[in-house]
């Protein structure tokens, strides 16, 4: 190309993104985003320019966009096929469940396993334990909000766990005000998740009972009020004990088939030569990304994060997830000195990276042969996942394909969008440093009109 032709391609290019800009600086005279940053990255993904920046070299919390390079990196380190296994072991007397990082696993598979050993004619085992030793050391990474962790969406992260670590709680009001409310919850669990500080609100009062850790214990326990004359409501929890939880599970299968169990010991190591009486292969890598990307699945995406890093690392740390994502990004152009990574599911207040990462990233997806699978699960306007009720009436609705991220003063917005005259661009809208959850509403409608002007390309 002569400079002539460079200079007329880069003014054409300047002529056309200057809508782009117009709207990005309306954003930013917006009185709720008063303070707010905000990072844009548009790039080609046929040849990874970049066509559009603003503050795009920026550091920005990914939040749940980092799913989209857990994602790339699992196809390439795993490959789509990868299944994890999970398996039950017997020697005689101790019967071990040993994990192998299946984010899955749910009780009809336990159920599965114990019928395998009734109809291996065993009535009696004197030992039940949980071998966790597939990964080791810490089950949360680093950078995770305390107060997250008694959620649904942050339990720990281990190598055997059941039903996403995690279960639902039915909190109902008592029969006045300042009575206990009554709490239900699976019976594996009982006597772990206790409810002494969740009551009986006035009535109409708003319900404010959820999960929180209990001071000084590693328990979960219920706060807060519902209120009287109201229906029951329902909050998701960690299990904060997996393995007791997984082998009280077991232990009731196992029962309801015939079984004994003498004791259960929880957490344990699988004895040496013991027999293989059940095995279970979980979703594979490709499967796994379509369940995470949609739902945002947290717990997915970090079993995924420990998986990865067990091809180099055997206790499968975060750390060596961290270093495989860094390698990954470097593989595909990103400065690696730009990132800081710390988890799979992007819940980490550690984690970091530019708008130009994230949209360099989309270009590589968009051409790598793995590309389906990634893409495939992408949220869409109007549809099934987090981008269900966004771009309402918006001309970009169908055009749009792309990854939310949201937590405290964040909200992040990263896909494709199919352009008027450039075809399909990707782009990453970063919007954070609002100063309340009032103003994410006007944080996602900004980002729905940058990427609309992008659209219009």
């Amino acid at each position: 190309m002569t400079l002539i032709a460079a200079v007329a391609l880069a003014a054409a290019l300047l002529a056309q993104t200057s809508s782009v800009e117009g709207v990005v600086q309306r954003v930013l005279g917006e009185p709720a985003l008063t303070g707010a940053h905000v990072g844009v990255a548009v790039i080609d993904p046929r040849n990874a320019a970049l066509l559009y920046g603003h503050d795009v070299d920026g550091a920005y919390l990914p939040a749940s966009t980092l799913k989209l390079l857990t994602s790339a990196t699992a196809l390439a380190v795993l490959g789509p096929d990868a299944r994890p296994r999970t398996q039950l072991v017997y020697d005689g007397e101790t019967l071990a469940l040993v994990g192998g990082g299946d984010p899955l696993l749910a009780e009809r598979d336990l159920d599965a396993a114990a019928s395998a050993v009734a109809a291996g004619g065993i009535t009696q085992i004197r030992r039940l334990v949980v071998d966790q030793s597939y990964y080791a050391g810490p089950v949360y990474p680093a950078g995770w909000s305390w107060d997250d962790l008694a959620a649904y969406y942050a339990p720990p992260v281990t190598a055997l766990s059941l039903e996403e670590n995690a279960l639902d709680v039915d909190i109902a009001p008592g029969s006045a005000v300042g009575d206990a409310a009554g709490v239900h919850v699976d019976d594996a669990y009982a006597g772990v998740l206790y409810a002494d500080a969740a009551v009986t609100g006035a009535a109409g009062s708003p319900p404010t009972a959820d999960c929180a850790l209990a001071p000084l214990a590693s328990v979960v326990r219920i706060a807060g009020s519902v209120p009287l004359g109201g229906p029951a409501i329902q909050q998701g929890c960690a299990v904060l004990d997996p393995s007791r939880f997984a082998a009280n599970a077991l232990a009731g299968s196992l029962q309801a088939h015939g079984v004994h169990v003498d004791a259960i010991a929880g957490v344990g190591a699988a004895p040496p030569g013991a027999r293989t009486l059940w095995a279970h292969d979980g979703a594979s890598v490709a499967e796994l990304i379509a369940k995470m990307l949609a739902p945002s699945d947290n717990f997915i995406a970090d079993e995924l994060c420990r998986r990865i890093a067990k091809q180099r690392d055997p206790a499968g740390s975060f750390e060596a997830c961290a270093l495989a994502q860094s390698a990954y990004a470097a593989s595909i152009g990103i400065d690696p000195r730009t990132l800081s990574l710390h988890d799979g599911s992007g819940l980490s207040r550690y984690d970091l990276l530019t708008p130009r990462d994230l949209g360099l990233l989309l270009a590589a997806i968009a051409r790598n042969p793995g590309a389906a699978v990634v893409r495939g699960a992408l949220p869409r306007p109007g549809r099934e996942g987090t981008l269900l009720r966004r771009f309402a009436n918006s001309p970009a609705a169908a055009l749009v394909e792309a990854k939310t991220g949201s937590m405290d003063h964040v909200d992040d917005l990263a896909g494709y969008v199919q352009t008027a005259g450039r075809g399909e661009l990707a782009f990453a809208v970063l919007i954070q440093g609002f100063a309340s959850e009032q103003d994410r509403a006007a944080a996602r409608l900004a980002a729905e009109r940058i990427v609309e002007a992008i659209a219009a390309l």
